[in-house]
């Protein structure tokens, strides 16, 4: 079954890796971080604020799901020709 989004500002899309995430305690900084963002960094951003905020009882469980996610989406992308492969050493450097 194909899934899409339609958002009230009328835009709209493809919704197979959408992410929902609670943003109604980000600030002001943290919003020009995530649009100031490279596009295949966005999430891995977005996820980090978030997950910064909360209580985490396992970090590195977390941090490891977070890198895989992250890793597993960019290589969607990349296959599906969203953008250009960024080196491994790069994305390690943005998820710390």
């Amino acid at each position: 079954m194909s899934k899409a989004y339609f958002s009230t500002d009328g835009s709209f899309g493809d919704a197979q890796d959408l992410e929902i995430i609670d943003t109604s305690d980000w600030t002001g900084e943290e919003w020009d971080e995530v649009q100031n963002e490279m596009d295949c960094f966005r999430l891995a951003t977005a996820l980090a604020i978030t997950r910064s905020k909360k209580n985490k009882p396992e970090p590195e469980a977390t941090d490891l799901a977070t890198i895989n996610l992250v890793l597993d989406k960019i290589e969607e992308m990349r296959d599906s020709g969203v953008f250009h492969d960024p080196t491994l050493n790069e994305l390690k450097q943005r998820l710390q």
